[in-house]
């Protein structure tokens, strides 16, 4: 997946390429994003912190 956004303006003139430009667009996939529970993904990512800061904290004193 891309990580940079795409933010150019740009002007079509082309009809046909105007109207093949629009139907693309209205016939984009719905993209389904799940609930997440904020409070459980919170406490997780603190879990897997201190586990990531513990395995270096062990790895210094070696």
């Amino acid at each position: 997946m891309s990580t940079q956004s795409f933010d150019r303006t740009f002007t079509v003139t082309d009809r046909k390429a105007i109207k093949k430009l629009n139907a693309s667009l209205a016939a984009a996939p719905k993209t389904l994003v799940r609930q997440m529970d904020v409070k459980t993904e919170s406490m997780r990512g603190i879990a897997i912190l201190k586990h990531s800061l513990s395995a270096s904290k062990t790895q210094l004193q070696s």
